[in-house]
């Protein structure tokens, strides 16, 4: 997560930078690679916090499941 934040503050800043214009052409070539490249660190890892919360969720429910399955068959078994 701390990698996905930098990288969203990496790629805002050097956008910004690219916006205003005030370097030469091999700087602003620079700067275009490294806006590509944070902003595919911080898609990565938008993505791999998104799946972790759905496994979260899922893994959640699963033990809920199996946490009212046994309530269900202790209930059976004292009848």
């Amino acid at each position: 997560m701390v990698v996905t934040l930098l990288s969203i503050a990496i790629c805002v800043g050097a956008t910004v930078a690219l916006v205003r214009g005030e370097f030469s052409t091999l700087a602003a070539e620079v700067l275009a690679g490294v806006v590509l490249v944070s902003f595919g660190f911080a898609v990565y890892g938008m993505l791999r916090i998104a799946l972790a919360l759905i496994e979260t969720a899922g893994e959640r429910r699963r033990r809920e499941r199996e946490v009212s399955e046994r309530r269900k068959a202790a209930r059976e078994e004292s009848q």
